[in-house]
């Protein structure tokens, strides 16, 4: 189990990475508003199909990121985007199963968006993390 002291350090960065995510999709639905309204759930959809598989990937990861055993963070890992591929996977079908009017272009554009966000956010705040060191 992660005492509070060995979560601290991590859980800043990561609610840093989360809540650009979280602006980036605002700044979506923003955008989808001024072009069509009707786009708007797909912009949402689609974010949320990015940032809470990554949310569970990444809390998944770091729980077991106290343990310094390379099989059990290998493990973890493992395990962590296996669940954030199926979730993503379910996200899609449940979006396109039940999300009426779908507008499919606007949910893959907001998925990719989300993605070119997440990477370029993570690259920054990793940088800054190993400057620290």
């Amino acid at each position: 189990m992660l005492l509070p002291s060995q979560m601290k350090r991590p859980i800043k960065p990561i609610m840093q990475i989360m809540a650009v995510e979280l602006t980036a999709m605002g700044l979506l639905v923003l955008v989808a508003g001024l072009i069509d309204q009707d786009r708007i759930p797909s912009f949402v959809v689609g974010s949320l199909v990015f940032i809470i598989p990554s949310a569970y990937f990444t809390f998944y990861a770091l729980f077991f990121t106290a343990n310094r055993d390379p099989r059990w963070f290998l493990s973890a890992f493992i395990r962590g985007h296996t669940g954030k591929l199926m979730l993503a996977a379910v996200g899609f079908a449940l979006a396109f199963k039940f999300l009426e009017p779908l507008h499919a272009p606007s949910l893959f554009i907001a998925y990719g968006v989300l993605m070119l966000v997440h990477v370029v956010v993570t690259a920054k705040v990793s940088k800054s993390l190993s400057s620290k060191l």
